[in-house]
């Protein structure tokens, strides 16, 4: 079936496609508050060096060679798949992104929640893990602490930004899941309707002679030798009467 045989049928049964377009109305309606909005959450850190001079430090070797080395090893230890699934136990989100900026000590940490408390939860305890890192890493090395990288705050977790396009999303898809519906349906029931009545077109019409049921059609009229009476065609009056001649002259045979 064509493009304009599909119109001609959904016009033509527009009443198969009008209760499927109610229904699909009411469900678009009904779907968009059911869909949570997304919060985006972002925070910023940045490594900074001890308080200690550089001219005055003993201690070995920094594990980390550097600070931007530093940067780049926490940004390698919180993306791992070990932290997302201590976060994931722990009913937080683990689908974050951890992103430390080339040739510097700026580390940014994005992330989308259907909470945003939960969401912003996820970041304080990320920067709490990166923390834990830079301690127990140079504190194993035996840098001496007032040496040690540390990491501030520039920005706290907070919600940035709500998507709502996932809302928008599932009522386009109810949307068009319910027009395909409509057309489809519209096009069967044509179809079949057409298909009988084609039947019922090419049946012989012998078939649809006689009488109905529940008719109470007259017996045929018989002779007096109990054959029926066969009527000629023309005025009814004029048919002869069965019977031998002489019965016709008003006399009868010895």
């Amino acid at each position: 079936m064509d493009a304009w045989g599909i119109t001609l049928a959904v016009l033509r049964r527009w009443f198969v496609v009008l209760p499927v377009l109610l229904v699909t109305a009411a469900g678009v309606y009904l779907v968009g508050p059911g869909v949570a909005p997304e919060y985006v959450v972002r925070a910023t850190w940045m490594l900074v060096p001890g308080s200690t001079p550089v001219e005055s430090r003993v201690d070995g070797p920094n594990p980390y060679g550097n600070i931007s080395g530093a940067a780049g090893a926490v940004e390698v230890v919180l993306s791992s798949p070990q932290t997302r699934q201590q976060l994931g136990d722990s009913g937080l989100i683990a689908t974050y992104q951890i992103t430390a900026e080339s040739r510097a000590t700026i580390i940014h940490m994005t992330l989308r929640a259907t909470s945003a408390e939960v969401g912003i939860r996820t970041g304080e305890a990320l920067h709490d893990l990166a923390v834990e890192e830079l301690s127990s890493r140079q504190s194993g090395a035996g840098v001496r602490p007032e040496v040690q990288y540390g990491l501030v705050s520039l920005s706290q977790p907070a919600v940035i930004e709500v998507v709502t396009n996932d809302r928008t999303q599932v009522r386009a898809l109810v949307a068009a899941g319910g027009l395909v519906a409509a057309v489809v349906l519209a096009a069967l029931v044509d179809g079949v309707i057409l298909k009988l009545r084609g039947r019922r077109a090419a049946r012989p019409a012998g078939l649809d002679d006689g009488p109905e049921p529940g008719s109470t059609a007259a017996p045929p009229e018989t002779g007096p030798t109990g054959r029926e009476t066969e009527v000629p065609d023309g005025d009814p009056d004029d048919a002869e009467p069965y019977g031998d001649p002489a019965s016709r002259n008003g006399t009868s045979s010895p």
